[in-house]
């Protein structure tokens, strides 16, 4: 009876433990598709999209800062742009319709952010907060998110004319 009692315990045991395996594997299928999804109607609409990101199914895309900047001076897309710095942090560049919450209190103020399905630019001082911030949002399900790999420290400062000056 005793032996009996062990058995059926163990098959519990296997039984919770394989519940639990099959929620964390719905789950990663649900968040697959949904990057997938986004990833669809980012080539269908134009938008910047990396190989990496579609044969790895990232959450988020890493983007360079000189593409984020042909981005943010064109008409042609529609995004909003997201500081993760601190406050006290001294920008070299102001940048206009930034949208500033610091990766510290993302978690907790995500829900400032006006849409899911509009493309988010995340910016920092040198791409490492911006990182952290993609991967804060798409575990709150933001998967239209690119990283500005270098943030403020690669973002190209316009040059002046005629004086021979090559972009960082």
């Amino acid at each position: 009876m005793f032996l009996d009692l062990l058995k059926i315990n163990k098959s519990y045991q296997k039984i919770k433990t394989l519940e639990k395996k099959i929620d964390e594997l719905e789950k990663k299928i649900e968040q697959t598709n949904e990057i997938q999804c986004i990833n669809i109607l980012r080539v269908k609409n134009g938008q910047y999209i990396n190989d990496t990101a579609i044969f790895e199914h990232s959450p988020y895309i890493d983007i360079t800062s000189f593409k984020a900047h042909e981005i943010y001076l064109s008409n042609d897309h529609q995004f909003y742009l997201l500081d993760v710095e601190e406050k006290d942090y001294k920008r070299p560049i102001a940048l206009e319709n930034l949208i500033k919450i610091e990766v510290k209190d993302l978690s907790n103020k995500f829900d400032l952010l006006p849409s899911k399905m509009i493309p988010l630019f995340i910016i920092s001082k040198d791409g490492v907060k911006s990182i952290e911030a993609c991967e804060i949002l798409a575990q709150l399900g933001f998967f239209n998110c690119y990283n500005i790999s270098g943030g403020y420290e690669k973002w190209p400062i316009n040059k002046i004319e005629g004086l021979n000056q090559k972009l960082d």
